[in-house]
């Protein structure tokens, strides 16, 4: 959590299972082949995106599926839709939210 976190807000609106294995999740894991991983199955998707501008995906601590495109160059999704091939092909065909901006510089 952000400094001073607890103390301003507490647990409120928090998963904190969720939260812990999120965090578990970002610890340096050994490498898999290069053919067995997700974004390597998803490649079609992936170059598809990054030709429509994405270049930046956030996983963020959700426990099932969650993708969200917040501008043109951003997509936020779960651990568990980075990590399964076709979760995360549906989550790179996310459009950007309507009115969302394209994207910081």
């Amino acid at each position: 959590m952000p400094p001073f976190w607890w103390a301003g807000y507490g647990a409120v609106g928090i998963d904190q299972g969720a939260y812990n294995d999120w965090e578990q999740s970002l610890q340096i894991v050994p490498l898999k082949r290069a053919g067995d991983s997700p974004l390597r199955q998803s490649l079609p998707a992936l170059i598809a995106a990054w030709e429509g501008g994405l270049d930046t995906v956030i996983i963020v601590p959700y426990a099932r599926y969650f993708a969200r495109r917040t501008t043109t160059r951003h997509l936020l999704v779960s651990r568990s839709a980075h990590d399964n091939p076709a979760e995360f092909t549906r989550a790179l065909g996310t459009r950007p939210e309507r009115g969302g901006r394209k994207g910081l510089a």
